[in-house]
């Protein structure tokens, strides 16, 4: 199997997470641990002490909902969870798009805390139309993504793009740069 290492250095230590690059995470498969202290490699010991701190465990879609056993040394995952409730947003909302700049595509999560007809207008900076998406949503939340193409499926050229999200009772815009 393909496995990645990567880590951050913070102020408590280093996090260090070894991924399978598959889309999913097996059962049993990504230890993921927390180093506390860098060891001497000249140190006459060869034993390494880790004190595990909590941690939060996604898939790949960032839901916390992956159970995992923890002892002195490394997490495994032994189950993949799912969840048991729904979170109802209070509000209307719409985050930025990732990635910004994009190509070829872009995503922009937002929320719908009651049964609406929310439209996805996306506008060029001389103010022209060039897409236009309307559905009926239950309260929840969901993630429109946008690849760069026109109501016809033209692909568009590079740019500045406005993205305009409107419910009855909600109106928001954004930013999207596309680079090709």
């Amino acid at each position: 199997a393909n496995w990645d290492l990567s880590y951050q250095l913070s102020d408590v230590g280093i996090m260090v997470a070894g991924l399978n690059s598959i889309d999913s995470i097996a059962v049993g498969a990504g230890p993921i641990f927390k180093i506390n202290y860098l060891v001497d490699g000249d140190a006459p010991s060869t034993n390494v002490n880790m004190l595990l701190a909590s941690v939060n465990l996604t898939d790949i879609f960032g839901n916390y909902n992956l159970q995992y056993v923890g002892s002195n040394g490394v997490f495994v995952i032994t189950a993949l969870g799912t969840k048991d409730e729904t979170i109802i947003p209070e509000t209307f909302s719409m985050s930025t798009n990732y990635p910004n700049p994009f190509n070829p595509l872009t995503h922009v999560d937002f929320d719908v805390p009651e049964q609406s007809n929310v439209s996805f207008s996306i506008y060029s900076l001389l103010g022209q139309q060039v897409l236009s998406i309307s559905s009926a949503y239950q309260p929840g939340s969901y993630k429109f993504t946008w690849n760069g193409r026109d109501q016809m499926g033209n692909a568009l050229p590079s740019g500045v793009y406005i993205l305009k999200m409107e419910s009855e009772s909600f109106l928001k815009t954004r930013k999207l740069v596309l680079m090709k």
